[in-house]
């Protein structure tokens, strides 16, 4: 009995195995960029069928996009590796020679791609030392300092200097991982006591009288939905009466039309979150229908 032998072709080239961009400039013909070609040809032939195939869209879109991108964080680099496209593919797209205009087409698979970035997420996407506009940051420490919690003890739950802090809290931009960190940090400890925590009382009135002279509001003043927006403001009218008031809405339409937390929120037009802080501030205890969660 003879034994077939199948021959498995190395991959080549200085492109990614398993894309069509790999068998097509760099001739590799391994089997995952063989598969790609396939994959590739035969969503061209239903495109095609169907009278929607493009291959090429307009580039000057894309560009400004890129643009945008760069202004909030995410630079050509880390755009390409987001979008999983070589960093070739996005440098080739803004490179502008002297005298030579712009390629005005592009592939629109690769525009789709770079088009699925928000500039919006940057703090999220962001490398871990590009700096990103530092508003939502600063509310997020400020109105922690507000509910008792001393900057030095932030500081070190941050893994950053006083100064360091103490800078960011009076302007400015901060790097993505300290506004990820600084979002994890007031996740954790919002609704927190600060004694809990080891803080001596005296520390935690100094703390408060310190941020009520700076005149920064507690977590209840900010939405959740809005405290990155540089142009949103906080509630400060009279915030333990708009507590109140939601909670007394969440348990009449608990009532009335039932459903878990996120369903009530949504039916008021608020974050989760946010009823959950006025329902923790007011110590009020809404029904729900049986079986779903608190």
């Amino acid at each position: 009995m003879t034994a077939t032998v199948v021959e498995t072709r190395k991959h080549v080239g200085t492109r990614a195995p398993g894309t069509y961009a790999a068998y097509r400039k760099d001739r590799c013909r391994c089997y995952p960029c063989c598969a790609a070609r396939q994959e590739y040809a035969d969503r061209r032939a239903a495109a095609q069928a169907a009278g929607t195939w493009q291959p090429y869209t307009d580039a000057e879109p894309v560009r400004q996009h890129v643009r945008a991108l760069a202004a909030a964080g995410i630079g050509a680099q880390r755009a390409a590796h987001l979008a999983g496209l070589t960093t070739r593919a996005v440098e080739t797209l803004m490179k502008h020679t002297p005298g030579h205009t712009p390629s005005p087409r592009m592939r629109t698979e690769t525009a789709r791609k770079l088009l699925a970035l928000r500039p919006v997420a940057a703090p999220d996407l962001a490398h871990d030392h590009c700096p990103v506009d530092g508003t939502g940051f600063r509310r997020r420490m400020r109105s922690l300092v507000a509910r008792g919690f001393p900057q030095t003890y932030l500081a070190r739950r941050l893994g950053i200097v006083d100064t360091t802090l103490s800078l960011a809290l009076s302007g400015g931009r901060v790097t993505a991982a300290t506004h990820r960190a600084g979002r994890a940090l007031y996740d954790a400890l919002w609704d927190c006591n600060p004694a809990d925590h080891g803080i001596a009382p005296h520390t935690v009135t100094r703390a408060r009288l310190a941020a009520q002279r700076r005149g920064w509001p507690l977590p209840l003043a900010w939405d959740d939905d809005t405290i990155d927006d540089p142009a949103a403001l906080p509630d400060l009218g009279a915030p333990a009466g708009r507590a109140e008031a939601l909670a007394e809405d969440a348990a009449f339409v608990a009532r009335t039309v039932g459903g878990d937390r996120a369903a009530i929120a949504e039916r008021l037009g608020i974050s989760r979150k946010y009823l959950e802080k006025a329902l923790s501030r007011t110590g009020t205890a809404i029904p729900t229908l049986e079986g779903a969660a608190a």
